[in-house]
């Protein structure tokens, strides 16, 4: 599955407070995934499960939102792992 990058994430959501919080749909879009897949991400049973992946916070009862630096971590985190710890520049 190809997420889109940190760097395109950041320019299209013009993070400037890292406190932003986001719903699940926004999230779903963002990071180019449908909201069935993002729930599969976050089901322990499914097989598109993701334990790395950053858990929602709940507002109320109904209503659960995720970090945007939470979803930053977590894509830096999985590009460096993708990346063995590398740079993505490559070297002459």
């Amino acid at each position: 599955m190809a997420y889109k990058s940190t760097e395109a994430l950041d320019k299209e959501t013009n993070i400037i407070n890292t406190k932003i919080a986001i719903r699940r749909k926004n999230l779903a879009q963002l990071l180019d995934i449908s909201t069935s897949h993002l729930d599969g991400m976050l089901n322990i049973k499914s097989k598109y499960y993701d334990r790395n992946f950053p858990k929602p916070k709940r507002l109320g009862t109904r209503t659960v939102v995720w970090l945007v630096q939470d979803i930053l971590d977590y894509l830096k985190q999985k590009d460096d792992l993708e990346n063995g710890g590398k740079d993505n520049k490559q070297s002459y």
